[in-house]
């Protein structure tokens, strides 16, 4: 009989899976539900009509602990590290110290991908492989029921450390996003991306991060009125804005004035990007030595 998750909160698991490997992981669904766990998996979680992109996004984002199943199959399929894997990553970067997010579970014996290689796989198929999954997910739900550990409260002043800070990039255009993903983390930001307007309220509430850069034009909303929504949740949270010069016009520019969100101009280059955020990077690196 397995060993139960004991904690007040049923600790919520994202199942990353290959649909080659489905059977195996409804098996794992039903073993962690009847272990005290909260696991979410697409087919079970996702209602008809709902769009199935921005739910997986949600579901990856409010997760306790992401398993990454992992088979010959899967490693070997083109394109395996999917987007909710780049969202995993991304989030792991902001767990407390010591915290377990990310767990490798290899469904047999294969390779593991290189971009997860950090983190200490478990192996599924050997016999006490669900015991010590269970300990694992044990272990992060002690993690996250200390006070230090939680989701911090949003301060009027907040404490910017010396590591690197969040900065969320909001675009529809999937290159966009890796371009700017790629420039800014380079320029010493810690990148977070969403592709959507409401993905991005979902990253901004868990993570609250330093600077926001988004897309004038997303989809069925705006970026100017996303910012304006974020920037009343965080006043000290520097937002920029890019747009095509005949997007974005002059009632545009002066609420932007106003408010003081800034306005990168397409095209651009590289250095565009890093120095729109160079001066707000600077004043709190300063800031952080005091």
């Amino acid at each position: 009989m397995n060993r139960g998750v004991e904690h007040t909160r049923l600790s919520r698991v994202f199942l990353c899976h290959s649909s080659h490997d489905k059977g195996i992981v409804r098996d794992l669904y039903r073993q962690l539900s009847e272990s005290g766990c909260k696991p979410w998996l697409d087919e079970q979680d996702l209602l008809p009509g709902q769009d199935w992109q921005n739910e997986i996004s949600k579901a990856v984002c409010n997760s306790d602990i992401v398993l990454v199943c992992l088979s010959k199959h899967s490693v070997s399929k083109k394109g395996f590290v999917q987007k909710e894997i780049q969202f995993a990553l991304n989030t792991a970067d902001q767990q407390p110290e010591g915290a377990i997010y990310i767990i490798p579970v290899r469904l047999e014996e294969c390779a593991v991908p290189q971009r997860l290689t950090r983190w200490q796989w478990v192996d599924l198929f050997e016999k006490d492989g669900f015991e010590q999954l269970i300990k694992a997910i044990q272990y992060q739900a002690n993690v996250l029921a200390k006070p230090e550990s939680q989701i911090p409260v949003h301060q009027e002043e907040p404490e910017w450390r010396t590591e690197r800070l969040s900065l969320l990039i909001v675009d529809d255009n999937r290159d966009v996003l890796l371009f700017l993903q790629h420039t800014l983390s380079r320029a010493g930001w810690n990148p977070l991306i969403a592709s959507s307007a409401s993905q991005a309220r979902e990253i901004f509430k868990l993570h609250y991060p330093r600077a926001v850069l988004l897309d004038y034009v997303l989809g069925e909303e705006d970026g100017l009125t996303l910012a304006l929504e974020l920037q009343a949740k965080s006043p000290h949270t520097r937002f920029v804005l890019m747009t095509g010069t005949s997007i974005c016009g002059l009632e545009q520019e002066y609420i932007c004035k106003e408010r003081d969100i800034g306005i990168l101009r397409k095209p651009f280059l590289s250095e565009d990007v890093a120095s729109a955020f160079a001066r707000a990077f600077q004043d709190l690196e300063k800031k952080a030595r005091e």
